[in-house]
């Protein structure tokens, strides 16, 4: 019986040479390499508008909070007033024990100093931004935002209805009413460093801090200064080049930030 030679078709097939599969890999290499900054930047937009709409909606908590008290955007006073509020409600469920402001805390109705804090910190953004739970805000989620963990070290957003360290992001300008200076920044990233000239992380919004005015405005504004990682930030207020967070910019208002520690800083 005669054996027919099998089809070309039929016979083992070539492996790839060794220059093959540099080709391919070098390809890869290539696209990989024109994809990822694309991609980055795609996922630096998404965070950057998910930030504006957080600081949106933590300015629209504000401004409900200052039309419940006469104008005013929360302070030492209307802490003090939210005491005497809940003090003097006669539903049990809402005398809850909650954190007002500094080491405070509302103790069925007496507002008590926490003496277990010695000695006592200063009061944070957090401590205002308390009074607008269940003010104007229920959800701690908006306060927060994972861009910043570049910078400070971070905490899981818990909802337990009390503003931790590490949960909030923003600072806040305290002491405004709504009749204050419409240029005035209300909510804005929280600065590394404070002072005269406060500094801000250019890591967290590629340069950029994100801003919500009293005139209801919420914008990206860039950061000033040669240092790579943080600057100043400097706008032009009444026609004139300032800085932003200046005495002269703030008018009667105080610069509030988060609280937050940097990463690389001692406890």
């Amino acid at each position: 019986m005669k054996l027919h030679p099998l089809p070309s078709s039929h016979r083992k097939r070539r492996g790839f040479t060794l220059v093959e599969l540099l080709v391919v890999i070098s390809i890869i290499v290539i696209l990989a390499g024109i994809a990822t900054p694309t991609a980055m930047r795609a996922l630096a937009h998404a965070e950057r508008l998910e930030g504006l709409s957080n600081l949106r909606s933590v300015k629209g908590a504000l401004d409900l909070f200052a039309s419940d008290f006469h104008g005013e955007y929360p302070n030492d006073s209307t802490a003090e007033q939210i005491t005497e509020l809940r003090r003097d409600d006669d539903e049990p469920r809402r005398l809850r024990p909650a954190r007002l402001e500094g080491g405070r805390r509302l103790q069925g109705g007496r507002l008590e100093r926490n003496k277990s804090r010695e000695p006592e910190r200063s009061l944070t953004s957090n401590d205002y931004f308390q009074q607008l739970m269940g003010n104007g805000l229920d959800n701690e989620k908006i306060l927060h935002s994972k861009a910043f963990q570049k910078t400070f070290r971070m905490s899981r957003v818990n909802n337990d209805g009390i503003v931790d360290r590490g949960e909030n992001v923003w600072a806040y300008t305290k002491n405004l009413l709504s009749t204050s200076g419409s240029h005035i920044p209300l909510v804005y990233d929280t600065p590394t460093h404070t002072g005269e000239s406060p500094q801000f992380s250019k890591k967290t919004w590629d340069g950029r801090i994100l801003v919500a005015r009293l005139d209801g405005s919420t914008v990206p504004i860039p950061i000033g200064g040669t240092d790579r990682r943080q600057g100043p930030v400097r706008d032009t207020i009444r026609g004139q080049s300032m800085n932003l967070f200046s005495a002269e910019s703030l008018e009667e208002g105080e610069l509030v930030p988060a609280n937050l520690q940097l990463i690389g800083a001692s406890q």
